[in-house]
């Protein structure tokens, strides 16, 4: 009879054990199946923010940087520092000269480009602001493969008294990798300062309130000085 007990409680353990490698197994096929269907329809990059927690926050929460980029020179502040960009075609017939400047990727949580240009035809700057404003879709349509692009114009004045416009509104995106579209909104300043243009575009999440409230910080942050004769 003590033989007998002894089995029976060693196959109830080893049932026991089977049952949780059993559960074992499933959640973590199913955790797998989770990230690899995140990775298809959101992309590596978004999956990977995902992971590290809340990335919009530690960029909100991290120590920001006030630098001074390009011709016109603009000063702003930033929840990391610009990279110059390099390589990159200029329409000559419109600008003399042209540098940009940007922090992550279009497909990011949080997205800053900075573009400074300097005007071939001086006669042109009075219709310039307008001009390069009504030129916004087709530049989201070339340098990003933006579709279904919303637009609205607003008069926007920096705290200096510059006075431009600010365009925003949404756009859809495709993820290179996966081929996924996905929605994004944006928010972009356009001013003139002399021959010069200065083009100050955020794309974000639209439910991301860390990201809105470094926009505002950002856009706080705008100076513009004169642009070098």
């Amino acid at each position: 009879y003590e033989l007998d007990e002894k089995a029976r409680l060693e196959k109830l353990r080893k049932q026991k054990i089977r049952k949780i490698a059993n559960i074992a197994a499933l959640v973590v096929a199913v955790a797998l199946a989770f990230f690899v269907g995140m990775i298809v329809t959101k992309g590596y990059d978004w999956v990977a923010n995902y992971m590290k927690g809340d990335p919009t926050k530690e960029l909100l929460e991290g120590e920001w940087v006030t630098s001074e980029y390009g011709d016109p020179s603009v000063v702003i502040k930033t929840p990391k520092v610009l990279t110059r960009v390099v390589g990159e075609s200029l329409d000559k017939k419109v600008f003399t000269d042209e540098e940009k400047f940007v922090y992550g990727k279009c497909s990011d949580v949080f997205h800053v480009m900075l573009t400074t240009s300097r005007i071939a035809d001086s006669t042109k700057t009075d219709k310039l602001l307008d001009e390069t404003v009504e030129a916004t879709a087709s530049k989201f349509e070339k340098q990003f493969g933006a579709k279904n692009i919303s637009l609205k114009t607003d008069e926007y004045d920096l705290p200096a008294g510059q006075k431009g416009k600010k365009t925003f509104g949404s756009m859809k995106l495709e993820n290179p990798e996966t081929k996924e579209s996905y929605f994004m909104n944006y928010d972009l300043l356009t001013f003139t300062q002399g021959t010069g243009v200065v083009q100050l575009l955020l794309i974000y999440k639209a439910d991301d309130k860390n990201a809105l409230d470094m926009i505002e910080q950002v856009f706080d942050s705008v100076e513009i000085k004169t642009a070098k004769p």
